[in-house]
């Protein structure tokens, strides 16, 4: 299997000193790439404008008083959804661990927006 670029099922050759490239994946898989992650970012715009369209109307046309637990709840059904479409139908291609770095910055945007919504 590809360890490079894709996953595929053909191997690499690697140039020491060079940086990875991979013709097989070119040819078959990066399009298709380009293509699950732009379908995957506007589903995500739709589905989050409506879901705040639908926040909106429950606030506007049924008195519910608790916009904060309204968006706690929809921030939740966006964790639960996404985690099951990354186990389910883009799994990663390279399970490693997330660098601590990386999880260090992700938690202070998730309190910089939490602290913009309250």
């Amino acid at each position: 299997r590809c360890r490079g670029l894709c996953g595929g099922p053909h191997a690499h050759t690697l140039t020491p000193g060079a940086a990875p490239t991979c013709s097989p994946c070119q040819r078959h898989g990066m399009s298709g790439d380009l293509r699950t992650t732009a379908a995957s970012v506007v589903s995500w715009f739709l589905l989050n404008i409506a879901i705040g369209n639908l926040n909106g109307w429950i606030l506007k046309h049924h008195g519910f008083s608790y916009p904060v637990v309204l968006t706690a709840v929809h921030m939740l059904c966006c964790w639960l959804l996404s985690a099951v479409c990354l186990v389910t139908i883009l799994p990663p291609a390279d399970p490693r661990p997330t660098p601590v770095g990386t999880v260090a910055k992700v938690r202070t945007l998730a309190l910089a927006f939490c602290a913009s919504v309250a």
